[in-house]
């Protein structure tokens, strides 16, 4: 699923480019380490262990939705198990950096040093709430980092696909949003039929 939903955020973003040629674009996603972490962390107290995975993908108007599907999640599992996700933390000198003089202003210099591009973060399914049956849909949104142009923030309760993709009204139009919701619909709606 989490292949599905990159290959049309990364479809319809390149639906909206001005030219018809080839593109490479930048693809980020927050991945839980919980799993790939020893020895096993406790529920609580709560803690973050997420890292940020990203990568370019060549896109052009003959890509095949399933092909790209699989290629993002065929090259995220190989950058988790050559750990890529640990790598992040010293990437952007998250380990002690931010604690020094001036260490906030260096991880913005590197963050916002990331290439443009877009992000997907797909919880899965979210256990449906036992003690009160009325509630209907549990969803989440996250804004998106200066160099995001879109942050989908997905969720799947009572069997419902929730997308909330969340852009920044300051640096882009909400007619450019809506078309790149529509076309991230339209090509999982496609492929759900097709697949």
């Amino acid at each position: 699923m989490h292949g599905a939903l990159c290959a049309a955020q990364l479809l319809a973003t390149y639906r909206l480019l001005p030219a018809a040629e080839p593109a490479v674009l930048f693809l980020s996603c927050p991945i839980d380490l919980r799993a790939h972490l020893e020895p096993a962390q406790p529920l609580a107290p709560t803690a973050l262990y997420v890292t940020m995975l990203a990568a370019n993908f060549a896109v052009d108007g003959a890509t095949e939705f399933w092909a790209l599907a699989r290629e993002i999640v065929t090259h995220t599992r190989m950058q988790l198990a050559r750990g890529d996700g640990h790598l992040f933390f010293s990437l952007y000198g998250l380990d002690s950096a931010v604690a020094e003089p001036g260490g906030e202003a260096s991880l913005h210099k590197k963050v916002m040093a990331s290439p443009q591009g877009s992000s997907v973060s797909n919880v899965g399914n979210v256990a449906p709430v036992a003690a009160d049956p009325a509630v209907q849909a549990i969803s989440f949104a996250l804004c998106p980092l200066p160099y995001q142009s879109v942050f989908s923030s997905v969720s799947t309760y009572a069997g419902r696909l929730i997308v909330n993709l969340v852009y920044d009204a300051g640096k882009h139009d909400e007619k450019i949003a809506r078309k790149s919701a529509e076309a991230m619909r339209e090509h999982l709606l496609t492929a759900a039929c097709a697949g």
